[in-house]
């Protein structure tokens, strides 16, 4: 098994002059810089509180004691600090130039809009929960009014408390952004998580790659598009990235110097990610299951002891962060966890197997089988490294010998395919799920060279890990591997474009980029000139490749102009409390009540249809006070007068479309219309101005 790095290397970097030593180290210490914050952060929201006097100064305090604990540094030469140097301008330039382009994600259509407004109430709130006292007291007064639910708004009532679905790190991050920038900070800030990411990628392919090949990867991945739109927006998948890779960057130094502690971090660092996902544990099976393999497959008993007593110390850390991570659901989402109970518990099920198999695993009496695998290893990779190609050949040619059923009928995620399938001229069935065109998805969006490469590159890996007995390939061939695989598998999301392959976007496409440049990297090193000139061209189609397609889509901002929509309308609710009429809409509630302060309930009543005496009646729930309703749906208010009033405000918004047979290429410009009004004591609604005030007329 590899051995420690040699000392000659420890001298070679201790004497190079500070900047060069501090140039090197610069991308693994900003990864650990951001786990650390993560930590403070998500234990602040689940103590409920994130407040920045107590959040600041201890996080400080955090990240000086915890200095050292870093992965073994890099040799720090002038080509590993230039490498460092241009990762970081990459990613600072990254983040400027799409920062004009931060999306204003502040309505609950999809994830971004629910985390985005938890990030917006957490930078001004040392609580996730949004009080809602007197909205419950109403909605539960009055049939036909509720005061939250998690099926259409993402948000449910609890004990008074209004509750975002899902867990609450990258809110928190965001919102400890907000306390520097305000608003505009928290709507961009995952472009600074998404740096973070890049950074971490960039780490760990150095160290399979080298200073300057490792540059390929990064290049490719910031300009493709999946990266920079759910970088954009709110997604967890940035802050996935990050964690996962520098959790292989963590578990490849502990293997390298035997560190106990590093094998507990990088544990930690890959469970960590349980604190943004509810399925963020699934990544941790992955490094399981190859630490198990690491476990069992020396033939003395000392290496295997100290490869268990590894897999001990990373299903330690990773069991902490899993367990924080059902707390914060539990204490803070606890319908949503309900909702997806048994897929968590089925996942956590298979983690704690995964935990027995790498403690009893390499304690089986298989000394025999060990020395065979060890004698025959060369042909035993190759098979493996065969099985590779011939995976990555069955995924591509799946479309001509499957086809995926897996969407609930019954669902809303069938209605979109539907809808999407008459929209596109596809045969119409809306159980359609896709997922054989998994893929070809990777592709469309990175090239088929790339996925080539990355298959070649994935099966010369598995031959090296196995012929050299190279437990720091076997876990970083694991991690990305089992998630890869199984995405790719089944995807195991409304199947639309750009959206489904977020799936894909934590793990595959970083992992699948740096694979690829394994083979050229090894074609450089021929030193052949037609080689080498053919691994300088395959290099640039992988670096370049993802930024032809992007269409017209790369100067899109998603959702704009719905900020400025309901900053418009807080200053006209004046923190009064709303009747949100949603009808054919989409949800708002959380909208107001998140930006404007307003307490709010929500109907689908048509109150056009229905007796004046209804609205008298939620005027009166609210102590006779000012009450305002705000809908999109105007035909659905008895306007006083009967008018048909202007709307109070009208916006034009861009979003990405929805497409199924290919990228999307054109967004979409949608105008929303928001008539705002009064509840005047007959019982029917008086329009307002945008200071508040009932319209005359």
């Amino acid at each position: 098994m590899t051995r420690p790095a040699h000392r000659g290397a420890h001298r070679a970097t201790t004497s190079a002059p500070a900047p060069v030593r501090a140039l090197s180290a610069a991308p693994d210490r900003l990864v650990m810089l951001l786990f650390w914050t993560c930590l403070v952060a998500g234990a602040a929201v689940l103590l409920d509180q994130f407040r920045p006097v107590l959040v600041l100064p201890v996080l400080l305090v955090v990240l000086a004691v915890t200095w050292r604990l870093v992965p073994r540094a890099v040799p720090a030469t002038r080509a590993t600090a230039l490498g460092a140097l241009g990762a970081v301008c990459l990613a600072t330039g990254w983040v400027v130039v799409n920062l004009p382009y931060a999306s204003q994600y502040v309505v609950v259509n999809r994830d971004p809009g629910f985390l985005t407004l938890e990030g917006l109430w957490l930078s001004e709130h040392a609580s996730a929960g949004l009080p809602a006292s007197q909205a419950a007291e109403v909605a539960g007064s009055i049939d036909g009014i509720t005061a939250g639910s998690a099926l259409t708004d993402a948000f449910t009532l609890v004990d008074g408390q209004l509750y975002a679905q899902g867990a609450k790190l990258l809110p928190a991050l965001l919102g400890m952004l907000g306390w520097a920038g305000g608003d505009r900070w928290v709507l961009a800030g995952n472009l600074v998580i998404g740096a973070f990411a890049l950074i971490a990628v960039y780490g760990l392919a150095r160290r399979l790659l080298g200073p300057v090949w490792a540059l390929v990867p990064l290049i490719a991945l910031a300009v493709s598009m999946p990266m920079i739109a759910f970088s954009r927006s709110a997604y967890t998948e940035p802050l996935t990235m990050l964690l996962i890779f520098g959790g292989l960057t963590m578990s490849r130094s502990a293997f390298e110097t035997r560190s106990w502690w590093r094998h507990l971090l990088a544990g930690s660092l890959i469970g960590a990610n349980a604190l943004a996902r509810i399925d963020g544990s699934g990544a941790v099976i992955g490094l399981l299951l190859a630490l198990m393999l690491v476990a069992a497959l020396p033939i003395g008993p000392r290496n295997r002891a100290r490869a268990r007593n590894a897999g001990l110390l990373a299903s330690g850390g990773a069991l902490v962060m899993v367990a924080l991570g059902y707390l914060d659901l539990r204490w803070h989402s606890p319908t949503y966890l309900a909702d997806l109970s048994s897929q968590f518990t089925q996942l956590v099920l298979v983690l704690l197997v995964a935990v027995g198999l790498t403690v009893a695993v390499p304690r089986l009496p298989l000394t025999a089988l060990r020395r065979s695998v060890l004698r025959h290893r060369g042909a035993l990779s190759t098979a493996v490294g065969v099985l590779v190609l011939a995976t990555g050949a069955a995924l591509a040619a799946r479309p001509l010998w499957q086809e995926q059923h897996d969407v609930d009928p019954t669902g809303s995620a069938a209605r979109l395919v539907r809808a999407l399938q008459v929209l596109e001229g596809i045969a119409v069935d809306m159980t359609r799920s896709y997922d054989e065109w998994s893929l070809h998805w990777v592709a469309w969006y990175l090239g088929w060279p790339t996925v080539v490469l990355a298959l070649v590159g994935g099966a010369l890996l598995v031959r090296r890990a196995f012929v050299r007995r190279d437990p720091r390939l076997l876990v970083l061939l694991g991690v990305i591997g089992a998630p890869s695989f199984l995405y790719l598998w089944k995807v195991s999301i409304t199947p639309d474009q750009i959206w489904a392959v977020r799936r894909l976007l934590a793990v595959t496409f970083p992992g699948f980029l740096v694979l690829a440049v394994v083979p050229l990297r090894a074609l450089w090193a021929t030193r052949s000139r037609w080689w080498r000139t053919a691994a300088a061209g395959a290099a640039t189609a992988v670096a370049v490749l993802p930024a032809t397609t992007w269409g017209e889509l790369f100067t899109a901002v998603e959702q704009d102009g719905r900020y400025d929509e309901a900053i418009e309308l807080c200053d006209a609710l004046q923190g009064r409390p709303v009747v949100y009429v949603r009808g054919a809409s989409g949800p708002y509630l959380p909208t107001i009540r998140t930006l404007c302060g307003s307490e709010v309930v929500v109907t689908d009543i048509d109150l056009g249809e229905v007796e004046p005496e209804l609205l008298q009646e939620i005027r009166a729930a609210w102590g006779d006070q000012e009450v305002m309703v705000v809908t999109f749906e105007q035909e659905d208010v008895p306007w006083a007068d009967a008018a048909t009033p202007a709307p109070f405000s009208v916006t034009a918004s861009t979003v990405w479309p929805s497409t199924l047979g290919a990228r999307p290429s054109v967004a979409n410009r949608p105008v929303s219309s928001l008539w705002v009004g009064i509840i005047d004591a007959a019982g029917t609604v008086v329009p307002v101005g945008a200071d508040g005030t009932a319209l005359a007329g």
